[in-house]
């Protein structure tokens, strides 16, 4: 989550300036290869009955801040 953050945090402050373009997207590209292999790992605990709603709560939050980290890099 928290490369995510940094990544959304700097498309918002400084998106229009190259560097922070390109920092944001390296960023946030490990952001989301993090998510992936959380939202893998919720979705195994769902499947367990384990904890159902933490995991579901948590898959909601990652897909929530991936397409945001998306939709800033696409429209920056």
């Amino acid at each position: 989550m928290v490369p995510l953050a940094v990544a959304l945090l700097l498309l918002h402050t400084l998106g229009d300036q190259t560097w922070a373009y390109v920092t944001a997207a390296v960023v946030g590209g490990i952001g989301l290869l993090a998510s992936v292999i959380a939202l893998a790992e919720c979705v195994g605990a769902v499947r367990k009955g384990v904890a159902w709603t933490s995991a579901a709560w948590v898959i909601f939050v990652l897909l929530v801040a991936s397409c945001a980290v998306v939709y800033r890099l696409m429209v920056a």
